[in-house]
């Protein structure tokens, strides 16, 4: 499965880099949290996206 905050550069760009930051930062963290909480694994991160595995297709749907 994959994960990306869509429209992110015009995010950045309204919001400013420390406050984006913030963002990512909070983004990153749940997406960990929440994918661990069900099974799954980071397979590969870059900025605000992820590439993510799960033991069986019921648990990246709950994710």
């Amino acid at each position: 499965m994959f994960s990306d905050i869509e429209g992110s550069t015009e995010l950045n760009e309204r919001v400013g880099d420390r406050r984006w930051l913030a963002i990512v930062r909070r983004h990153n963290s749940l997406i960990r949290d929440r994918v661990a909480a069900h099974r799954g694994a980071v397979v590969k991160s870059r900025g605000d996206g992820f590439m993510l595995v799960f033991d069986a297709p019921g648990d990246a749907v709950a994710c």
